[in-house]
């Protein structure tokens, strides 16, 4: 997941949760590509040996199933914040800020549904 070249016209705001959705995809995908060559290894030597050697996944499925609980924690915040019209109406950090020097409210109406 790449960087898009930011202007200084884009809102802090905007900037700041688009970087953090990019490292969040980003030490995912990482540590997928880090499980991955860890499972095919051990299944392929699974596979050939007896069945008792099937207690050598237990360990990656327990952390395979804590990565699972965090992508799913991480998917929970970013949905419940983007379903909260509060929550996207204080993120309006640039906004209000604008228009606090202009002497003005910010018109959070244009922003609702």
């Amino acid at each position: 997941f790449q960087s898009r070249p930011f202007s200084y016209k884009d809102p802090f705001e905007l900037v700041f949760v688009e970087e953090i959705l990019r490292d969040a995809c980003n030490t995912f995908d990482l540590r997928l590509k880090v499980y991955e060559p860890i499972v095919d290894s051990s299944l392929n030597q699974i596979s050939v040996a007896e069945d008792s050697e099937a207690n050598r996944l237990v360990p990656i499925k327990d952390s395979l199933q804590e990565f699972e609980i965090q992508v799913k924690q991480s998917l929970k915040c970013l949905t419940n914040m983007l379903g909260n019209e509060e929550d996207l109406l204080n993120l309006l950090i640039t906004e209000k800020a604008e228009a606090q020097q202009k002497g003005r409210k910010l018109d959070f109406g244009k922003h609702m549904k």
